[in-house]
């Protein structure tokens, strides 16, 4: 190890008896569920969530793996059978470390103070809708009323049942960077 450290031409030693990860927690994330194993994509969320906020997790792993998936998606890369399992793999990944969170963490729950709602809606696609989720709990963590609408075409509708009021804050999701931007 030593000499693949030091000597050029023996680097590949370093890597293969290294103990240092070569993928960043977020592109092992997205490698361990693109070969289908979710429970190792969980994994690596859940070490990281040991030593970090889940803002943290949903900011520096979840959402770049999302838009990894989003580039290779985009680029016909992706088949619809691991599209599927990724994004159902990641919105379960979402339930359960939100259920985590609140019950490790019931004290530092603080009433929002404005009165109104945080209504976020999907810009076009599954990740945008992930991404909302995201911050719908991350919203509701910090004592927020917070609704995420899914991504339907009866989007009229739910806003209808929903009725905004003035105070309610609306927020688009869009993962960039294939994503909706008017112009």
């Amino acid at each position: 190890m030593v000499l693949g450290r030091h000597a050029p031409q023996f680097s590949f030693l370093h890597i293969l008896l290294g103990d240092e990860p070569v993928l960043a927690a977020e592109a092992q994330v997205y490698q361990r569920l693109l070969a289908m194993d979710d429970q190792q994509a969980r994994a690596v969320a859940d070490l990281y969530l040991t030593e970090n906020s889940l803002a943290q997790l949903y900011d520096s792993v979840l959402i770049p793996a999302l838009t990894m998936a989003e580039q290779d998606r985009h680029k016909g890369a992706l088949d619809k059978a691991r599209e599927e399992f990724l994004f159902l793999s990641v919105k379960e990944m979402l339930a359960e470390f939100s259920e985590q969170t609140l019950s490790a963490e019931p004290a530092e729950r603080s009433p929002a103070a404005s009165g109104g709602r945080v209504i976020c809606l999907p810009a076009s696609d599954e990740a945008d809708e992930i991404t909302a989720a995201m911050l719908a709990q991350l919203m509701e963590q910090a004592g927020y009323a917070t609704l995420a609408l899914p991504l339907d075409s009866s989007l009229h509708h739910s806003l209808e049942l929903v009725e905004p009021d003035e105070k309610d804050v609306f927020f688009i999701s869009a993962l960039p960077p294939f994503c909706f931007c008017p112009s």
